[in-house]
């Protein structure tokens, strides 16, 4: 939604904001201290809509720590093998 390629760009090791709709990045989530959270894919879905492709073993650190990043009131929707569409939203 509004603002994610902002955030997207701040938080990883690429340019988000030249990724046009329909196009992957490989990149980079690094905690403030340098040290890398893990390596994602995003995939462009429009102008403001981005999915987020993470390792399976490192989902839930890769999850709590972009929930902790993004702040109160913002919603994030996750996706996981065998399950339906999830929602949480980090407070």
């Amino acid at each position: 939604g509004e603002g994610s390629t902002r955030f997207l760009d701040l938080i990883t090791t690429n340019y988000v904001p030249k990724m046009l709709p329909g196009q992957a990045l490989y990149s980079y989530l690094f905690y403030p201290s340098g040290t890398v959270v893990d390596d994602i894919m995003i995939y462009r879905r429009s102008l403001e809509h981005y999915m987020i492709v993470v390792n399976a073993v490192n989902a839930e650190k890769v999850f709590d720590w972009l929930g902790a990043v993004l702040g109160a009131g913002l919603w994030m929707y996750r996706w996981t093998a065998g399950q339906k569409r999830a929602w949480s939203k980090k407070a």
